[in-house]
């Protein structure tokens, strides 16, 4: 429904201004169509919002080592194969 936590509290306003409500069928405690439910609603974006901020702080502090790393040859990839030895 949503790209991000701004997205999904942005179209929850706005179809709250049109007259509608938002109910989530796979989470009935996400609900608009009362004002005690539609807390949840904010708690829950609320938590996303967080993790989506921590996410850019650990990015923004693991950069410098990860451009310094590929710099000196180390390349970040999967290993194609499990190998016993």
């Amino acid at each position: 429904m949503a790209y991000s936590t701004c997205d999904l509290l942005e179209i929850a306003e706005q179809l709250r201004d049109a007259g509608a409500r938002m109910l989530a069928l796979g989470e009935p405690r996400a609900d608009t169509t009362a004002a005690a439910k539609s807390i949840v609603l904010t708690v829950f974006a609320g938590n996303a919002g967080i993790a989506e901020v921590e996410r850019a702080l650990i990015q923004h502090r693991t950069s410098p080592g990860s451009v310094a790393a590929m710099k000196r040859g180390i390349r970040f990839k999967r290993l194609s194969k499990l190998i016993l030895e």
